[in-house]
Parts: structure tokens; sequence; C-alpha cells
């Protein structure tokens, strides 16, 4: 089972935090210390309800409750998410997962089950960030991976190109139920593929040897999208949330970053697409964006296994 290691406070916080209740910070201290011992994958009669290896099964079940507290503590009225057997999840192909899984561990890659929820607008991932950092604030000053508040954005930022394409991105729901996605990423420090183009990840010519190694280690046939907008700010959140480093986090100064899924136009008429990554002397994380030919040996992909 996952290990959480939050540097929780030695006592509890004097005034309550600003802006939210206790009820949410109980929930977001849960994040960091790991799942509840509720079985989330049994059904009443304490039957597996998901075909599952039971390795895998806590892996599965620490994610959910991840997504839970995050999603329900750090947005307004909260927002639910779906049990993992409910109708909602139902089409979730959780055996194509754990392969998936599996085979980005085997690559030594260190995969992590992602649960977020698809066409949220913009401005509600603006005051999530805005609330973890808040959290962050009251928990304890000495946090290792600190979000601050900044003139251009309270813990994320994201390029004015991006958020004007936002909608198209993510698809933004227009109703008040989201859609909801659960995914396999490969979270090491710098993304496993660099200085590969936007395209070049769903293209049958030339690939470096680095790309190829993955899809041809990943037990699909179609090849993978890349990482979405959504499941990456879930990513970042969740390990900011628990204290562990964030993803795209600089090595000897350099900053790295990785390409996400979907393109636009830009206001020069160039088709761009977004790209992520971590900048900690600002405290935030960003989405900016490239050109979908552009190559750098500070930019990669981190192919998505979707159930």
């Amino acid at each position: 089972m996952t290990q959480f290691h939050y540097p929780l406070p030695e006592f509890e916080p004097q005034s309550p935090l600003s802006g939210l209740s206790d009820e949410t910070r109980t929930a977001l201290t849960n994040i960091a210390m790991g799942p509840s011992a509720a079985k989330l994958l049994l059904n009443p009669n304490g039957q597996p309800s998901l075909e599952l290896d039971p390795d895998f099964q806590p892996i599965v079940e620490a994610s959910f409750q991840r997504s839970t507290d995050l999603f329900g503590a750090l947005l307004e009225d909260g927002l639910r998410v779906p049990e993992l057997t409910s109708p909602e999840l139902s089409v979730v192909n959780w055996q194509h997962l754990q392969e998936g899984f599996r085979a980005y561990e085997a690559l030594n890659m260190q995969p992590e089950l992602v649960i977020n929820p698809e066409g949220l607008g913009f401005y509600t991932w603006r005051t999530l960030f805005s609330n973890l950092r808040k959290y962050q604030d009251d928990l304890t000053s000495n946090v290792a991976h600190k979000l601050q508040n900044q003139s251009n954005g309270d813990g994320l930022w994201v390029n004015e190109e991006v958020v004007n394409n936002w909608d198209s991105l993510v698809t933004v729901n227009t109703s008040s139920t989201p859609r909801w996605s659960v995914s396999v990423i490969p979270a090491t420090p710098k993304a496993p593929a660099l200085n590969v183009t936007h395209s070049e990840l769903k293209q049958n010519g030339d690939m470096s040897d680095e790309l190829l190694q993955i899809l041809t280690a990943l037990p699909i046939s179609d090849v993978p999208p890349h990482t979405s907008v959504e499941a990456y700010l879930t990513l970042q959140a969740n390990r900011l949330a628990r204290g562990e480093a964030p993803i795209d986090n600089p090595i000897d100064g350099t900053y790295y970053y990785t390409w996400l899924d979907g393109n636009f136009k830009t206001s020069g008429n160039e088709l761009a697409a977004p790209c992520g990554g971590w900048r900690p002397g600002d405290g935030q994380v960003r989405l900016d964006w490239d050109r979908v030919g552009g190559r750098s040996d500070r930019l990669g992909v981190r192919p998505e296994v979707r159930g």
C-alpha cells in the first residue's frame, strides 16, 4: 500500500484556517495520513466487487480516498467522487489499469493511479489550488514543497493562451455533475521520454528509444494519449497535499515540463499544446504551452493509460 509522509504539526493550530472549515482540515489531513480502513472495494457481503490482484486493490482504494478528500474538502460545497462500483465508473476497465500500472512498475517509472473529474472550469481549479495553499499555511510553516500566493496566481499559474482555450482543452461540462476518469501516469521527477514533439506520441514513424520502450511495454494495442490537463492537476495537488515532491520538479537547476493532452490555436495563429511544470521558487504549479512541433530536452511525455 502506498505510504504517505507528510510533516504533520506537533499541535493543533490555535486559530481555524481562514476560509476552510474544521471538516475541510480533517479531510485534508486524511490525505496526508493515507486511506481509511474501509473496504471500499468490497460488496456488502464482504466479497470483492472488482477482479483485481490483492496487492493492487489497496492502490485503487488509496487513490479513491485521496481524491475523495481532496475534492470534497477544497471545493465549495464539496465534490463527491463516485463509489468505485457506481454507474459513473462502471465503464472503467480496472484490469487494463492494473496491467498498465504493473508495466510502469517494471520500467521503474513510479506509476500513480489517478481518479479525477473531467470538465471543471478554470476558476474551479484556481479555487482548489488556492484552498490547498491555505491548508499548507495552516498546517505548518515548514512545508517542503510550499504553494505560494503570487500576484499572477495563488498556487497555480496558467498562461493566458491556455486560459482562453480552457473550454476546448478540458471539454467543460455543462451539467452540474462532472464526468470522472481513472488513469495510470508515470510519476518520475521528469517525464520518462524527453526531447519529443507533442505529435510524436501518436505517430508511427521514428521515435526515441525511451518512448519506444514505453509503448512496447504497455499492454495496450492503441497508442496511449498524453496526460490530460485535469489528471495532471489532480496528481500534482494530491502530491502536494501529502507532502511529496511534485512531478516536473527542477533538477540541478533545470526546469522540466510534461506535454499535456489537447491542442489549440494561439492568438498568433500557431498550433500549440499545453504543458505542465512546477516552480518551487514561485510556489506554483504551472500550465504553459509550446508549439506542437517544439522539441526540447526539458520537455517530454508521460503516456497515460486510461481505464
